[in-house]
């Protein structure tokens, strides 16, 4: 039974990774194109600053609330505790984004310049809040997520090619892409609704005051990965020029679009970690030790075969606009292995096994250390910049992380599939 359910969240994740790739793959090339390297730029400034609002209202509830429904998913009643104090949670948090963007753009010029399409950073942050992903993981249903965000972002494919057709129309490619949040959250209460897993329950204050307090240490430090990993983007629109800054842009997205395959697989493999954790270390620490291997070996051909094969993705995905994209490319290649590793590290190794601490701590050292890098090197150097600084970063947090799970015995334990202790 675990097996098989376990297999059909791979599946259902291995279908929302294949359609989240393949559905922008179809309008990449063609935005990137149509606006050009500075409206694109503008484009992937204004919504990595959602992105940012939207770390902000998960405040790291996809990790904590889903770990107790895990572990509480016999329990309608207390799935339905959780649920309702989460996303009242989340809506406080959603609050204080929107009031926060109409401030920053009334007083930020960077952002006052493309105040319109700010609006639709907003919109996005409020369809994320709708949808709840980390429910879905803990009762392991994640074929509705799937369901959810693939058709949803199919509606835009059709509407971009549509409706976009020169620079100017920046602002309707950031309304059709923000809309699409807002569809796949309708969709994903519809199937809250359809599995019954929830009731209604009454929530106080003091609920969500805990709630706030179990999920700040992840909150900190999945902020401050976000300050390195998303941070480029915004330094670069902030710095540098916009047509760097869609450089950068074009060739993340690229990297991205492969490493977040992984990443994503980690909303079927968090929660199944947990649970095996509960019955049996040795059991979790041998399905750690498979999945570390394989991924791995998985990754680093990956990150191999995209530094080689630069120069014909940047020509046939770009195009003569982005030339210079190339190198860029080429020097995030290697974060599709170090990035994808890292989270086996922190998210299926530190925080299940109880080192918060370490989990919390590397990140937010080597936040503040690569901004301190990134805004000469971004303001000197552009693109390259700050990717040179970003591979710099994720090599260096590898290490400490490695490092750590050695020193504590966890790693070496992992390897061969024998139990381990806790914090």
């Amino acid at each position: 039974m675990i097996n098989s359910q376990l297999a059909k969240n791979v599946f259902s994740l291995l279908v929302l990774q294949g359609g989240q790739y393949i559905l922008p793959l179809i309008t990449f090339p063609y935005l990137a194109r149509v606006l050009g390297p500075a409206n694109f730029g503008v484009l992937g400034f204004v919504f990595a600053i959602a992105q940012y609002c939207t770390l902000f209202t998960d405040y790291g509830f996809n990790l904590t609330a889903t770990k107790q429904i895990a572990e509480n998913r016999d329990d309608k009643q207390k799935i339905s505790h959780i649920f309702w104090t989460t996303m009242t949670s989340k809506t406080v948090l959603l609050g204080v984004v929107l009031v926060g963007l109409a401030l920053s753009v009334a007083f930020v010029p960077a952002l006052s310049d493309v105040g319109l399409v700010m609006i639709f950073a907003g919109v996005q942050v409020a369809g994320s809040v709708m949808l709840p992903a980390w429910l879905f993981q803990g009762i392991e249903r994640l074929w509705a997520v799937t369901v959810s965000s693939l058709a949803a972002r199919a509606t835009a494919v059709p509407l971009i090619f549509m409706f976009v057709h020169n620079p100017e129309d920046l602002w309707i490619a950031a309304m059709i892409q923000s809309s699409t949040s807002i569809i796949s959250g309708i969709i994903a209460c519809i199937f809250v609704r359809h599995y019954r897993a929830i009731a209604f329950a009454a929530i106080s204050p003091a609920d969500v005051k805990e709630a706030f307090r179990d999920g700040f240490p992840i909150f900190i430090a999945t902020i401050a990965i976000s300050l390195y990993t998303m941070s480029t983007t915004v330094m670069l629109g902030m710095v540098s020029t916009h047509t760097q800054t869609g450089l950068f842009n074009a060739s993340d997205k690229i990297r991205n679009a492969i490493t977040s395959a992984f990443l994503v697989l980690g909303n079927a493999f968090f929660p199944r970690v947990n649970v095996l954790l509960k019955e049996s270390e040795a059991r979790a620490n041998a399905f750690l030790r498979k999945l570390m291997i394989g991924q791995c070996a998985l990754t680093l051909l990956i990150s191999l075969a995209l530094f080689l094969f630069a120069p014909l993705i940047t020509e046939l995905a770009l195009g003569d606009q982005y030339a210079n994209a190339t190198p860029i490319i080429q020097v995030l290649a290697p974060l599709i292995f170090l990035v994808s590793t890292s989270m086996i590290f922190g998210n299926y190794m530190l925080l299940p096994y109880g080192y918060r601490r370490i989990y919390t701590q590397v990140p937010a050292i080597m936040a503040v250390v690569h901004l301190v890098a990134l805004v000469p090197m971004a303001h000197y150097y552009g693109a390259m910049g700050g990717a040179i600084t970003l591979l710099t970063t994720e090599t260096v947090i590898f290490f400490a992380l490695a490092v750590a799970l050695i020193r504590n015995g966890i790693l070496g334990n992992v390897m061969r599939g024998e139990a381990t202790t806790h914090a």
